[in-house]
């Protein structure tokens, strides 16, 4: 009888146990998942073939703005070179429309380099989540 009362102790310690792991895991799993979900990801819920679609096509985007902005960096304006002050007025903002037109240029890589990060970002993201039990012990496991 007193082997019966040992193993069942044994038993329910088991059971608690079990059960603290269970609700730690639980736990730990939803906290994973709420920090996941906190993360700004705009694509999301678009297909990874899309999204691999749309990185391509931002890189090939900045490979023609870095050509047109390499062009107007090196291009110089064309200067008259006259005494007067309307020649000289002239000058400069031919120079200033010139730095300008570069200075544009490399903003728009600059804003599409951005976007493409994200992209890549978000293909890694979803990289992640293609095998499903890798995901789900993941969030059950990490800690930080």
């Amino acid at each position: 009888m007193a082997e019966g009362r040992s193993v069942g102790r044994s038993m329910l310690v088991l059971l608690l146990l079990l059960g603290g792991v269970a609700g730690a895991g639980a736990w730990n799993y939803q906290r994973n998942l709420k920090k996941e979900l906190s993360v700004p990801r705009p694509w999301r819920s678009y297909a990874e073939a899309d999204v691999q679609a749309m990185a391509e096509a931002y890189r090939q985007e900045i490979v023609q703005y870095e050509k047109a902005w390499k062009a107007a960096s090196g291009a110089r304006a064309e200067q008259h070179g006259g005494d007067l002050i309307g020649d000289r007025v002239a000058d400069f903002d031919a120079v200033q429309a010139t730095t300008t037109r570069a200075r544009a240029l490399r903003s728009e890589m600059a804003d599409r380099e951005v976007v493409l990060e994200q992209l890549e970002r978000e293909l890694q993201f979803k990289a992640g989540e293609r095998d499903l039990t890798a995901l789900h012990i993941r969030r059950l496991t990490t800690f930080d």
